[in-house]
């Protein structure tokens, strides 16, 4: 099955529903209903946290129908998967089978098994699903892709322009910028921050990260004023008819910011500033890890910063290094 992305802020599910509905013979059991309803939820969060492309979302999206196909071709094994709490190793190698039988290019496989995992791992932080069943599930080698980051003056103009806003909202938006290149934090854990985590006399950020694992973050005295500045004399106001809210960064209502809310305010500040490039709370994040390497902090640090239990995640950012001091020697050394 292949479905268009009609928009990334369409209701996803309503067209894949109609789409399976309008098929004769073709009966959409409750069980498909709640898998691909999960499927939404996850293409919300690539759109939204990860800022992908629209071809991109739809690779994924693509690639997951793919698998709750095969999983309706045998009905059996359908009937017995109410939710993707039951879906275990030996569905996924049913599916593994099925692309070795089709004869699959490598590359299609790696993409494909890439796409579930994710996905999989997405249910995880969600707390859909309680377990992995896919983690000891070995990923094809294939060269990673290298993060877009901002450069050190894009970031500058970034947050300059926001810093100018004076309304209560562009203030808070600032701070939250600010927040995000001072810690690399991710904004599912920026919008999940309470004002217990933050301690501003030690000049500290407790966080909560993937898999339940806390960390705590240095902050910079600049992030300090600029946090205490917007908690003492702007969060106050969005909260007056909302005053038990414990979330750092509120919306005008009072109520706990969202990833959705993050992403439209930094696209917009950024485009309000003349960064014109694709840019996504992520980005930020890429930047943070990037800039600390390239200042010389060692990658055992950026990786206990980011929060990644693997050391080869947080590798990937040599390699946007190693571009960069390529850039140089080629435009500085004379025989290049």
């Amino acid at each position: 099955m292949k479905m268009c992305l009609i928009h990334k802020q369409d209701n996803i599910l309503a067209y894949v529903m109609l789409f399976y509905i309008m098929k004769i013979n073709k009966r959409l059991s409750e069980n498909k209903i709640k898998l691909l309803s999960d499927v939404d939820l996850f293409v919300n969060f690539l759109n939204i946290e990860r800022g992908l492309s629209l071809n991109t979302i739809q690779a994924y999206q693509n690639d997951i129908y793919d698998l709750i196909d095969h999983l309706d071709n045998q009905s059996p094994v359908i009937d017995k998967i109410h939710s993707w709490e039951d879906f275990d190793i030996s569905h996924f190698k049913l599916f593994i089978d099925l692309m070795n039988s089709r004869e699959y290019q490598t590359s299609t496989k790696s993409r494909k098994i890439a796409s579930i995992k994710s996905f999989i791992k997405f249910l995880l932080l969600e707390k859909i699903i309680k377990k992995n069943p896919l983690k000891d599930v070995k990923q094809p080698s294939n060269n990673p892709k290298i993060p877009y980051t901002l450069s050190s003056n894009q970031i500058e103009t970034l947050l300059e322009y926001s810093f100018k806003k004076s309304n209560d909202n562009e203030i808070r938006d600032n701070a939250m910028i600010e927040l995000m290149y001072a810690t690399g934090m991710r904004v599912s854990e920026i919008v999940n921050i309470n004002l217990k985590d933050l301690d501003l006399y030690t000049g500290t950020i407790k966080v909560d990260g993937k898999g339940s694992k806390q960390r705590i973050i240095p902050l910079h005295e600049w992030s300090l004023k600029v946090l205490e500045n917007y908690i003492n004399n702007i969060r106050p106001k969005l909260c007056k008819n909302n005053k038990h809210e414990n979330a750092i960064f509120v919306s005008n209502r009072g109520k706990r910011m969202t990833r959705q809310n993050f992403w439209f305010h930094i696209k917009k500040i950024a485009h309000l500033a003349g960064i014109n490039v694709k840019i996504s709370p992520h980005t930020l994040r890429h930047s943070f890890a990037t800039h600390l390497l390239s200042g010389g902090a060692s990658i055992r640090h950026v990786q206990e910063l980011l929060g990644h239990s693997n050391l080869e995640t947080t590798q990937i950012y040599t390699h946007v290094g190693n571009i960069k001091l390529r850039n140089v020697y080629n435009s500085a050394h004379p025989r290049s």
